[in-house]
């Protein structure tokens, strides 16, 4: 039975290579560590610059960007990836849906936006739809560093 200590993750049936660009190192430990349990792989770097560099040399299968960030923002280098040819679904991360910040980031070729903070759930649901089915799906223990216990999102 689940309770409010674990919470139910799929396990893919193919294996899934994610870049996150964000620029909040506790925010990228946190999904790095939860979605590897889930056997994802996750790179991470901390700047839209870093991320165009890193998909000239590596193919990512999801990317999750920020849009905030230091050297480079997440629109230009969501615009920089999509002249140069990437095609890799990219979800954009941001505190605000309705900015006009975010809103450029669709413009410039992002797929969707997810408002912070993220559900795990919500993270999940993006996922499956970009890799569809799921192999089977176990219960991991929640750690109360993770996820908040009354709304389920990422801390």
């Amino acid at each position: 039975m689940i309770n409010d200590e674990y919470i139910k993750t799929p396990q893919w049936n193919k294996s899934i290579n994610i870049l996150m660009v964000d620029d909040d190192e506790e925010s990228c430990k946190l999904f790095k560590s939860f979605l590897s349990k889930t056997g994802v792989t996750v790179t991470v770097v901390h700047d839209g610059m870093e991320a165009v560099d890193i998909t000239e040399k590596y193919v990512y299968d999801l990317i999750l960007m920020d849009v905030i960030m230091p050297v480079m923002n997440g629109m230009d280098a969501i615009q920089l990836l999509r002249i140069s040819g990437i095609e890799t679904p990219i979800i954009v991360m941001s505190g605000n849906t309705q900015s006009k910040e975010a809103q450029l980031c669709l413009d410039y070729g992002a797929n969707t936006i997810l408002g912070k903070p993220i559900s795990y759930s919500e993270l999940f649901e993006i996922i499956k739809t970009y890799f569809g089915n799921v192999e089977d799906e176990e219960i991991i223990k929640k750690t109360h560093d993770d996820v908040d216990d009354k709304t389920n999102k990422f801390k």
